[in-house]
């Protein structure tokens, strides 16, 4: 009996798996992948903004640094 409704829940998740499939396809063909010079352009954005948080978070830090030096 077990092995009768382990086959029956297999043959009904078979339909549900190929439909499933089918939309992960069709969703893939959706995607609109970037060219590979938006690619580098986003890239030097990334780093750039990523240096300049990085100088502010070293502004920040030496500022504060320096206010804690005064009052110890």
């Amino acid at each position: 009996m077990a092995a009768k409704n382990a086959q029956n829940s297999n043959q009904k998740s078979a339909p549900k798996n190929q439909g499933f499939l089918k939309g992960v396809k069709t969703e893939w063909n959706k995607i609109v992948w970037p060219t590979p010079k938006e690619t580098l352009e986003y890239s030097v954005v990334v780093v750039i903004i990523s240096f300049i948080v990085a100088l502010i978070v070293y502004g920040l830090d030496t500022v504060f640094q320096r206010l804690i030096g005064l009052f110890i």
